[in-house]
């Protein structure tokens, strides 16, 4: 969306043996010589020139967009796109002139994924344009299944169709488009120079995802759970995955409403990790859990076979672990700050080392159900600092990057001693203002990169077992 001629000309000349094709935004350039734009080295190019009902900023006539389109394609650009707001005929006149496969015929809305995405569709479809772009906004997870559907239809059809959700809950379908034959996802150079609202870079797209090797093949998993946005999930098991030349894909589900998430995706997903706040509302719509997580009754990894859904607790299994490299927990004292799937597991194993466990948390109901689970001591999250332990394990969003509080600690510096094991659940950032303070005390800390990462490991393996 270059700001001049001269700033056009010059990344069409450094960029034009980088990428497949460059979207050239030309509606902020105001008066101009296409044709010398498009004089010169360059790549394959799609002429865009929107205006402001389709979030471009041209505010010319009809004649107007007539005359520079037409002179895009006179001047040798391979494609040009045009919004289906300028009618029907308007488009048809491109097509008839130039021919279909030049044209791209697009449709914006701003604000929703219309319910009827399919009229929208058919409507594109009557111009006789070679390529369809659908480009909606999504306000919840499931509207990105709506254009999966079209694009499914689109495939049937044998018409290529470009279908994008914009948005931060529309990100996956720039992802997955090419499972569903999306003729193309678009990316930006970098982080500042983004397009379109949700739009991830080249590098995020070749790098984390390898986009452009997804296919109806390709096996998809993903974290659902909100927020999303911090996992360091997508760089693990993608890098798995391509370590173990995996056809598959991890990318992060934004929900907030796991029912709305499991209705509209379960037929797609080949294994999902399970994080806040679905780690027990998930389980009702499962069709089995392993012995050890039902007692735990939270699940963090569920797993598709044959088309029946099995929950895991990987988090356990990691907590386990780790606890068990401090030496004997037998008869030492444990406090657990939260009440959630992680705190389960954390009491679950400290429990099973046979330590002396109290819960605390800010809803009073929630640590008494959870300590009555497990037959421990419980009270609210405000007497922390009247309390002292051995080891002190924070599973609260609290110092968590994005959560409002990434600079709060959950427990008073003066609640713990020196010789406390402080272990934080969080892991973004790797040192969280309660680690660093134990750290500043002397304390020995677990970090929740660590069980991240072990838990991660034995949840890949299950993933890619899955897979075969």
């Amino acid at each position: 969306m270059p700001g001049s001629l001269q700033e056009a000309r010059r990344l069409l000349r450094s960029l034009h043996h980088q990428h497949d094709l460059l979207e050239v935004r030309i509606d902020q350039l105001g008066e101009f010589n296409i044709r010398e734009l498009l004089a010169g080295p360059r790549g394959k190019v799609i002429i865009t020139n929107r205006r402001s009902s389709e979030g471009g900023m041209f505010r010319g006539n009809t004649k107007g967009q007539s005359s520079i389109l037409a002179n895009a394609l006179h001047g040798g650009a391979e494609y040009v796109d045009v919004g289906l707001s300028w009618g029907k005929e308007f488009v048809q006149d491109l097509v008839d002139t130039f021919g279909a496969n030049r044209v791209i015929c697009s449709y914006h809305d701003l604000k929703k994924t219309p319910r009827d995405l399919g009229n929208v569709y058919d409507r594109c479809r009557a111009t006789g344009a070679g390529t369809i772009k659908i480009a909606t906004t999504a306000n919840s997870i499931s509207d990105n299944v709506i254009m999966f559907d079209v694009l499914d239809r689109a495939r049937k059809n044998r018409q290529e169709m470009i279908g994008i959700c914009m948005g931060e809950r529309g990100v996956i379908s720039r992802i997955l488009g090419g499972k569903h034959g999306s003729w193309l996802s678009f990316a930006s150079l970098t982080e500042n120079e983004k397009t379109g609202a949700g739009q991830l870079t080249v590098s995020e797209m070749n790098t984390i995802f390898r986009a452009g090797r997804i296919s109806r093949r390709t096996k998809v998993f993903g974290l659902v759970g909100n927020p999303v946005r911090h996992s360091r999930g997508i760089y693990f098991h993608n890098e798995r995955f391509r370590r173990t030349s995996s056809d598959a894909v991890y990318v992060n589900f934004l929900t907030d409403d796991i029912d709305d998430f499991w209705n509209s995706y379960q037929r797609l997903i080949t294994g999902l990790s399970i994080t806040m706040p679905f780690k027990q509302k998930i389980i009702p719509l499962l069709d089995r859990v392993d012995p050890v997580t039902a007692a735990l009754r939270s699940v963090n990894t569920v797993i598709r076979k044959r088309n029946r859904y099995t929950g895991y607790n990987t988090d356990y299994l990691a907590v386990e672990e780790l606890l068990g490299r401090h030496g004997s927990l037998k008869g030492r004292s444990v406090v657990i700050l939260g009440a959630g799937g992680i705190a389960r597991a954390m009491c679950a194993a400290a429990v099973r080392f046979g330590a002396h466990v109290t819960i605390l948390a800010r809803t009073a109901g929630k640590a008494k159900a959870l300590a009555a689970d497990f037959s421990c001591q419980w009270n609210s999250l405000d007497q922390a600092g009247n309390l002292s332990a051995d080891f002190v394990m924070n599973a609260t969003p609290i110092g968590m990057s994005g959560s409002g509080m990434e600079n709060q600690a959950p427990l008073p510096s003066p609640a713990y001693g020196k010789n406390t094991v402080m272990f934080d659940a969080v892991y973004n950032p790797p040192l969280t203002p309660l680690l660093k303070d134990a750290r500043r005390k002397g304390c020995k800390i677990i970090r929740g990169t660590e069980l991240f990462e072990r838990q991660a490991i034995l949840q890949s393996r299950m993933f890619i077992g899955a897979i075969s």
